[in-house]
């Protein structure tokens, strides 16, 4: 460590000191703190994905919402013209009788 912290002094590399420390870490040995944190960033990015697809889905069922009135009403007025045309037919048919 201490040497690649000098060629990076030196301007002969241009490392991090996070790529420093993921250079020199014992390879297959990860120590609790390590596992934790990955596990904590792995649950954060999780929890991003679910609040993302949350809001697509809550916008998805609000667009079907918005289409199920729609419906609904242009199928109110439907019921409606269709009463109105029963009454006239009646109405006519009392008229030829």
């Amino acid at each position: 460590m201490k040497r690649l912290l000098e060629q990076r002094k030196a301007g002969e590399i241009s490392l991090t000191d996070e790529e420093i420390y993921a250079k020199i870490k014992p390879k297959g040995k990860r120590n609790k703190a390590d596992k934790a944190m990955n596990e904590a960033t792995e649950a954060k990015k999780e929890a991003i994905s679910a609040n993302e697809q949350n809001k697509i889905l809550t916008k998805k069922l609000q667009d079907v919402e918005r289409e199920n009135k729609d419906f609904e009403e242009s199928n109110e007025e439907y019921d409606i013209e269709e009463d109105k045309d029963e009454e006239d037919i009646r109405g006519n048919d009392r008229r030829h009788e």
